[in-house]
């Protein structure tokens, strides 16, 4: 009996079904960018339910529909994927094609039971295929090197090709060819080898055996033959080369797909002028001058020619040739007439005549203009300052005119002697100069003529308190000034002087003289009288009768006199600031107000005071005064 059981239960097991799930569909390499969407189907999955679907670099389709990376909850057994997606890639000396990768589960699984009821079927969830599968994509795939005549080169580099009258020849290699499949999929981690690749020169390259096509699908290796570019310099242009799809995947045109393009930035380290040098580094106006000029270049090469530039008024000496002269040497004899007022003479290289040839930029002498001018003195004395003009050439007529507070003293070629006729104030001078390249006005203003006579002079009364301040407006060109004050000399020497007053520091009158000093000599003198305040102060009050307030004013005025320029006038002074006590009081002589204050206007307020008459007391140090005031509202 055991035994019987024991074979029926080994037959149950070996005639039940097996349902194995799997994913069926295209597990091949895929081309990404063919636009074409591929069947999967769910085979030997559970009846009855649903199923989460899911990709990794794929989108998923129902019809037009693009769910994207994942459709969910549905009864779908099948479904489109478009393999669209580009990957990044390793690219540290290592190329790798990306993967693409679908996977579904079951989920939500029932059945019917005895009873023809649905029921979960718990059992049926969790099912699980999945299909892993090589995108051939080179699409961002990027070479890491390449090698210029053997010689490693990285992406973005800059080669300096120097030039001359033979075509050179490049060699270049690709070393990094080698694309290796994903672990996991149909080639189970081999590798592919890519023979092709799309180069695209620079305008004027070639690549022998392609003829003068600039853009070509190649091998690994080519020879490029460089242009003669002549001597200009600079960039060339970019040399690009990009690895072409070896499973000949096509892009959205039609073309073979390709990885990152490799860029080279070939520069033209061609023979240029670097400098100008001359013989001579100032041209005069209106001198006949010839000179050698020499084109200094980084490096020569065979049959260069040096073109020159010279502009009107500059001519090939010994000839009448202007404008573009070229030449085989270096160095250029010029003449010019220097009337013409340009500092730039231009000259350029050409290199590979025997091929056509081509120029280098222009590149502009340092030569100076010198236009004439006039130098003088700052001040004229008496015995005579000297006016003189510079850069002017041979050949030239000066004519002279100046002011009338001077006079000539002597005279030369190009200079004259002027000195002071009067003395004070200033002077001009004026030159006009002719030759053959036409005529010049050259003028020199502004110079002081003799001693100068100080500015009129201003006092101020108590700065600092018991004295005065005498002061002028500096003399221009004085270097000291003579104070007197009452005809005695002060001992100071500036454009300014303070005295001390004398008591009782009012009514007394001050006679002050000054006089400055330059390197002509002393100047006349500038005299002004200064009389003080009278010793009793004149006191305004208004109103009187006042409601609100009085205001009270004193006049402190100095009168100035004997000025050697200005008639006599009265001036208001400048002091500081006197303190006065201020009362009033009643005719008891009982105060109801009292206070301080300062300056020569100030206001009492009234409006508290009852109607009447009152005493007004005013009082200092040097001075007391009483007034009456009546008091109305």
């Amino acid at each position: 009996m055991k035994n019987l059981m024991l074979f029926f239960m080994i037959l149950t097991i070996t005639v039940m079904p097996i349902k194995s799930q799997y994913i069926s569909g295209s597990a091949g390499d895929i081309c990404p960018l063919d636009n074409n969407k591929l069947n999967y189907d769910a085979t030997g999955f559970p009846d009855n339910c649903k199923f989460n679907w899911s990709t990794e670099n794929g989108d998923i389709f129902v019809g037009e529909t693009n769910h994207g990376d994942d459709l969910l909850g549905t009864i779908r057994t099948e479904l489109e994927i478009k393999w669209n997606k580009e990957p990044s890639y390793d690219n540290s000396g290592v190329g790798y094609y990306p993967y693409g990768k679908v996977e579904v589960i079951t989920t939500g699984c029932t059945k019917v039971d005895q009873g023809g009821n649905t029921i979960p079927a718990p059992e049926n969830d969790g099912k699980y295929a999945s299909l892993k599968l090589a995108i051939t994509s080179v699409k961002d795939y990027e070479m890491s090197d390449i090698r210029v005549n053997g010689s490693p080169k990285f992406n973005g580099e800059e080669i300096n090709f120097t030039n001359n009258n033979n075509n050179v020849t490049v060699s270049i290699y690709i070393t990094e060819r080698i694309l290796y499949y994903p672990e996991g999929t149909f080639h189970w981690g081999g590798s592919v080898e890519a023979t092709d690749f799309k180069w695209t020169l620079p305008a004027g390259w070639t690549a022998i055996g392609h003829g003068t096509s600039s853009s070509f699908v190649a091998g690994p290796d080519i020879t490029l033959v460089q242009p003669c570019w002549g001597i200009s310099h600079g960039t060339t242009g970019d040399f690009k080369v990009a690895l072409l799809n070896p499973e000949e995947c096509v892009d959205g045109s039609g073309n073979w797909q390709k990885g990152k393009e490799f860029v080279l930035k070939l520069q033209k380290d061609a023979p240029y002028v670097t400098s100008v040098s001359s013989s001579i580094s100032t041209i005069q106006w209106g001198a006949t001058v010839t000179f050698t000029l020499t084109a200094n270049t980084n490096r020569t090469v065979p049959d260069m020619l040096y073109v020159w530039q010279l502009p009107d008024g500059f001519y090939k000496a010994g000839t009448s040739q202007t404008g573009e002269i070229p030449t085989s040497s270096k160095t250029l004899n010029v003449t010019t007439y220097g009337c013409n007022t340009t500092e730039q003479i231009q000259v350029k290289v050409q290199g590979c005549t025997s091929s056509g040839g081509g120029q280098s930029l222009y590149t502009s002498t340092n030569l100076k203009f010198a236009d004439p001018y006039l130098v003088g003195p700052n001040l004229v004395c008496a015995g005579g300052e000297k006016f003189e003009i510079k850069n002017y050439g041979a050949g030239t007529t000066i004519n002279w005119t100046y002011s009338s507070n001077l006079e000539q003293g002597y005279g030369g070629t190009n200079f004259i002697g002027l000195k002071a006729k009067t003395n004070g104030g200033t002077g001009w001078v004026k030159a006009i100069l002719t030759n053959g390249c036409g005529s010049k006005t050259l003028n020199y203003n502004n110079f002081y003529v003799g001693t100068q006579k100080p500015g009129p002079i201003t006092f101020q009364m108590d700065a600092p308190p018991h004295r005065f301040t005498a002061s002028i407006d500096g003399a221009p060109t004085a270097n000291s000034y003579n104070w007197y004050v009452d005809y005695v000399a002060h001992s100071w020497h500036t454009d300014v002087i303070i005295c001390q007053r004398r008591p009782p520091y009012c009514g007394n009158g001050y006679f002050v003289q000054v006089e400055s000093i330059n390197q002509c000599g002393t100047s006349d003198k500038r005299n002004r009288t200064a009389v003080e305040p009278p010793c009793s102060k004149k006191i305004n009050i208004s109103p009187n009768p006042a409601s609100d307030f009085i205001e009270i004013s004193f006049e402190n005025k100095i009168e100035i006199i004997t000025d050697d320029s200005i008639s006599n006038q009265e001036a208001q002074i400048i002091t500081s600031p006197d303190i006065y006590n201020v009362s009033i009081t009643n005719l008891c002589g009982v105060k109801i107000y009292e206070t301080k204050e300062s300056g020569n206007v100030f206001t009492i307020p009234t409006s508290n005071i009852k109607n009447g008459i009152y005493i007004l007391v005013i009082s200092n140090n040097e001075m007391k005064t009483q007034e009456l005031i009546s008091i109305e509202h």
